[in-house]
């Protein structure tokens, strides 16, 4: 996985640590921006497989014209938040993503994002609109491939 652009690279975390804090963050957070370069962040749910990130939506919004209009996104998690009030500051460990979206469109694809979902939000819970592909009509699924994946530390982390 290529690296980002990290200003303090002394706080940089190793690409397999960054890749398991994307792994088992609960809330990721997505970003986009129109064709004017007008951005828009937007919390979602999400699913990694390798190199892809899986985010599932309605069939309308903003997010989804953005993509469509302009597929280069960014996509952070932040995995452990601690607030250190006698530093003034918080410890913590945190990811960012480039990539391009996209919307996936064959139906095969869909329910394996949304296998992938289930398995990491409702562990063990059977869906009958998954296994009889009901889900499509009312389930939209981007899949954004990672370009560069970047993880960090605060200061105050320990190593």
């Amino acid at each position: 996985m290529t690296q980002g652009v990290l200003r303090r690279q002394d706080l940089a975390l190793p690409d397999s640590e960054a890749r398991g804090i994307l792994q088992r963050a609960e809330l990721g957070c997505l970003a986009t921006a129109d064709t004017a370069g007008v951005p828009y962040a937007v919390p979602v749910n999400y699913a990694v497989d390798g190199n892809k990130i899986y985010i599932h939506c309605a069939q309308a919004g903003h997010k989804l014209d953005n993509i469509r209009a302009n597929p280069q996104v960014g996509f952070t998690v932040v995995g452990e938040y601690q607030v250190r009030p006698a530093e003034l500051s918080a410890a913590y460990r945190s990811v960012i993503a480039f990539g391009t979206a996209r919307l996936v469109e064959d139906a095969a694809e869909q329910r394996q994002a949304l296998r992938l979902l289930m398995d990491k939000y409702a562990p063990g819970y059977e869906c009958a609109s998954l296994e009889n592909g009901t889900f499509a009509p009312r389930t939209v699924i981007i899949e954004m491939t990672i370009a560069t994946l970047t993880g960090k530390r605060s200061r105050l982390d320990p190593q």
